[in-house]
């Protein structure tokens, strides 16, 4: 019977869920690098975790107002203030990642060096995440390293690295990315049935899973960095040695007593928008095997 109890919350966290809790999202995803002048840098999974994530959102009744797919992607999509995401609340990214972000090949504008030698990011002066539209409250990079702080253990954060990201969030509430390498495959290691999303497959999945895993997670009430935190342990290093690790930044506005607690923010329970300054910001990073650490 145990097996049953999150299958049956899950349903009815759905049941008590309303247009209140229905929001704009957007995803991009590429695996076919070479249709971004990236040749040999092929995924296998990331526009299958997109689809994911549409299907996922789509049945908890959000919109899905842009997306695109390996050669459809541009550097409009994430990037200046008139970015396309920025007419959404949640966007998602899957696909290859570095240090200042997705890995956009040829479609990054004025593209930066990145993994592997290439020409492929963009600088994250250039994303500028809830400036104008006040609308983008959310975003997920799923990929490589994209919020990697220099540092390889726990003994503490390097906050002028992750200050390439300060000026992103223009409105923004969380970010959340990984502090380490990721990875994508194929395992068959779970019980079937314990958890609610096993019952599409109980006899094996993959990593693009993690993105409706991460849905799930988080109409089920928790807070968006630990759905994600926990999609990420449950499903993508699932298979995989401890030390890979998911991360989160949250903003930290001016006035904190305002209600506005974004670590603590579910999609169910959204906090209010920024409209002043940010005093500061928190770190989040989940290493499998170990608790969660932050700054």
């Amino acid at each position: 019977m145990r097996l049953f109890i999150p299958y049956i919350a899950c349903a009815l966290a759905l049941l008590t869920v309303n247009v209140s809790y229905a929001y704009d999202f957007q995803f991009y995803a590429i695996d076919d690098y070479d249709a971004v002048g990236m040749p040999g840098n092929y995924l296998s999974q990331a526009c299958i975790e997109g689809y994911y994530f549409y299907w996922a959102m789509v049945e908890y009744w959000n919109s899905c107002d842009d997306w695109a797919e390996n050669g459809g992607v541009n550097w409009q999509d994430w990037a200046t203030e008139d970015a396309f995401v920025n007419w959404t609340e949640f966007a998602y990214y899957a696909g290859h990642g570095c240090w200042d972000g997705p890995v956009y090949g040829d479609r990054a504008l004025m593209p930066v060096g990145g993994c592997n030698g290439h020409l492929n990011v963009m600088h994250p002066a250039y994303y500028e995440f809830g400036a104008i539209h006040d609308d983008l409250k959310w975003v997920a990079w799923s990929a490589c390293s994209t919020l990697f702080d220099g540092v390889t253990d726990s003994s503490y954060v390097n906050w002028n690295a992750l200050s390439r990201y300060f000026q992103v969030f223009q409105g923004l509430h969380t970010l959340v990315g990984h502090r380490a390498t990721m990875a994508e495959g194929t395992w068959t290691e779970w019980s079937p049935g314990f958890w609610p999303w096993e019952w599409f497959d109980t006899t094996s999945y993959n990593s693009g899973v993690l993105s409706r895993c991460f849905v799930i997670n988080m109409y089920c009430g928790y807070s968006i960095l630990c759905s994600w935190f926990y999609a990420c342990d449950a499903v993508l290093y699932g298979g995989l040695e401890s030390g890979f690790e998911a991360a989160a930044i949250c903003a930290e506005p001016d006035g904190w007593d305002s209600g506005a607690s974004y670590p603590c923010e579910t999609i169910l329970n959204p906090h209010p928008d920024y409209t002043q300054s940010l005093t500061g910001f928190h770190y989040y990073w989940y290493r499998h095997g170990t608790p969660t650490y932050s700054y």
